[in-house]
């Protein structure tokens, strides 16, 4: 038991656990975010069963509430977001606090958004296509005709409602998906490119740097050497 002054994120990789704060209990698993609050008892509960596996990060914000975050997240959208937290524990170590700030707020307002924007139907159904296909070759001519629409058309829906192209939103999950699987798997780079869908290595390169402005091997030596709790 204890209780601590400032906030903390935990956000667990493997292995579940259940965690007591005050007087109501939290089940936590794999690619799950809990929030901490300063100033509350906190304490596990029980012994777990096998290994458990989990980021943890202190910080202080005196505007939280803002935010309007949940206590738990257990989305499984989570697991395209894990990539901005690794990045956020590197900037930690490395003591560089803007970046560490900045990614913190990045993750902070992706988080709150997360069962608060409420796009229409057909929005909602090409944004979780998109997703869920990030590991392909989409194009906008694809996505348009698998949901009757001219490119034109389904350009313009997904540019008012979201700000963004269908290019950009394709290309950003593709980023997301590549950054996580760069940090979350051992496959070689010609690999990664093979199950992205690229033509070759040398493209996948190309994409990765030109969106990012590093390599996919700079970005996995830079990311992946970050402390995790191990039990």
């Amino acid at each position: 038991k204890r209780i601590i002054n400032s906030h903390e994120i935990i956000c667990v990789l493997d292995g579940e656990f259940d965690l007591k704060e005050n007087d109501k209990t939290y089940h936590l698993k794999p690619n799950s975010i809990f929030f901490l609050e300063p100033e509350l008892e906190h304490s596990g509960i029980k012994k777990t069963n096998g290994s458990v596996k989990f980021y943890w990060l202190h910080f202080y914000c005196n505007s939280l509430k803002t935010f309007n975050l949940k206590k738990l997240y257990t989305d499984e959208q989570l697991k395209k977001e894990l990539y901005l937290f690794q990045e956020i524990m590197t900037y930690q170590q490395t003591k560089n606090s803007s970046l560490c700030e900045i990614k913190l707020a990045e993750l902070l307002v992706k988080l709150s958004g997360i069962d608060r924007i409420n796009y229409p139907k057909i929005v909602s159904e090409i944004l979780e296509y998109i997703r869920i296909n990030a590991d392909k070759n989409l194009t906008v001519n694809e996505i348009s005709s698998k949901f009757g629409y001219s490119n034109d058309h389904c350009s313009r829906i997904i540019k008012k409602y979201t700000g963004s192209s269908l290019h950009t939103l394709i290309n950003k999950a593709r980023i997301k998906h590549i950054k996580t699987s760069l940090l979350n798997t051992n496959f070689t780079i010609k690999r990664l490119s093979e199950l992205c869908c690229f033509e070759d290595e040398n493209t996948f390169v190309k994409f990765f740097k030109y969106h990012t402005k590093i390599s996919p091997s700079e970005y996995r030596n830079t990311y992946n050497g970050i402390k995790v709790n191990n039990h």
